[in-house]
């Protein structure tokens, strides 16, 4: 989704800006301060201030990934972005990520991950305290934002948008 479409439909929405694949981190990944810095400050022009947030993760298996969580740090603290800890959740229970990289392996053509030896089970708001004990804010911040989401679902039926085709194609 490109930024001019995101200006468009900005509205009500709040932003987490990845810590892994999003261009903030990506930029930092890439030594790129500045542009990283740019571009935080351009989200928080499409987004307004108060809805821009800045992921931080913990993953101590991927390399320099510590490094570019503390630069993301600071560069949030200059531009007066609140961090959000996440963790990213592909299964619930740590026995599961056999299976999980079982399934992977299939879709992908046998290639083994370069996060294979991560976890990514459900994890504990004690855990992500131990983990994000530097900025326990950011374990927090989730809440306040969920706190400001409001979604209402019907349960036992489906909510698909309506997609026109043209008669006889499925897509």
């Amino acid at each position: 989704m490109d930024k001019e479409l995101l200006r468009l439909h900005s509205e009500g929405l709040i932003a987490l800006i990845p810590s892994f694949a999003g261009e903030v981190a990506q930029q930092v990944k890439a030594g790129d301060r500045a542009g990283a810095s740019a571009s935080l400050a351009e989200y928080q022009s499409i987004f307004g201030k108060e809805n821009v947030y800045l992921e931080i993760s913990h993953h101590p298996k991927v390399e320099g990934h510590e490094a570019r969580m503390t630069l993301c740090k600071e560069l949030a603290r200059e531009a007066g972005v609140p961090l959000v800890a996440q963790h990213d959740v592909y299964y619930l229970k740590p026995s599961d990520s056999e299976a999980t990289e079982v399934m992977r392996r299939i879709s992908h053509g046998g290639e083994k991950s370069a996060n294979e030896q991560e976890d990514f089970s459900f994890v504990t708001e004690k855990q992500m305290l131990e983990w994000f004990k530097d900025v326990p804010e950011a374990v927090s911040e989730s809440g306040r934002i969920a706190d400001r989401c409001n979604v209402t679902l019907t349960l036992g039926s489906w909510n698909f948008p309506a997609i026109a085709t043209d008669p006889g194609k499925t897509h």
